[in-house]
């Protein structure tokens, strides 16, 4: 055989798939974590604490943008260039309970947040993003309550983190959660 072609058979036996010998394929699995999300417009420092009452707030699916539901308005702090909407902060939370996910990583995956949001998960900060719409995710593996009741809460800001008292931050776009 050619020197020439042992690179090229080691780089193709390489990428064969463990199931070509006999291993089982690994599963992910993609839930669709949009649903029965629970929302509050306004700062509710409190809201980060696991056992806040939230049976209070409003209902909805995500995507969601709660800006576009308020009043356009060249006063807004937005201004014309920002599409003269409202700005502030805005909660949203979402209590779920996983199927058995042993040896699994478990991940939230959000499409975009708009500015300044704080992800939470029972009672634990997994991560702060200053800039909006771009795409993220986190591992909620360290911080899930398996077999259990958990509960994400992502706060979003439109105003920097440095304007908003300790532990507020944002705008949900869509989520999914997988393993």
């Amino acid at each position: 055989m050619p020197r020439s072609l042992l690179p090229f058979l080691l780089l193709l036996l390489l990428g064969v798939p463990s199931t070509a010998f006999g291993g089982q394929p690994e599963t992910r699995v993609v839930v669709d974590f949009n649903k029965d999300w629970k929302f509050f417009l306004g700062d509710e420092v409190q809201a980060k604490e696991v056992l806040f009452n939230d049976a209070t707030w409003r209902k909805l699916c995500l995507p969601h943008d709660w800006s576009i539901e308020g009043k356009f308005d060249e006063k807004n702090p937005a201004k014309p260039e920002g599409g003269g909407l409202p700005t502030g902060v805005g909660w949203y939370r979402k209590t779920f309970t996983l199927p058995t996910t042993k040896n699994k990583r478990v991940y939230i995956e959000f499409d975009g947040v708009h500015q300044h949001s704080e992800v939470w998960l029972n009672g634990r900060s997994l991560g702060y993003r200053p800039n909006g719409y771009i795409s993220f995710r986190y591992d909620l593996t360290p911080h899930l309550r398996p077999p259990g009741r958990s509960t994400c809460w992502p706060c979003a800001s439109t105003i920097p983190r440095s304007q908003t008292p300790a532990g507020t931050r944002a705008r949900a776009s869509t989520a999914t959660y997988g393993w």
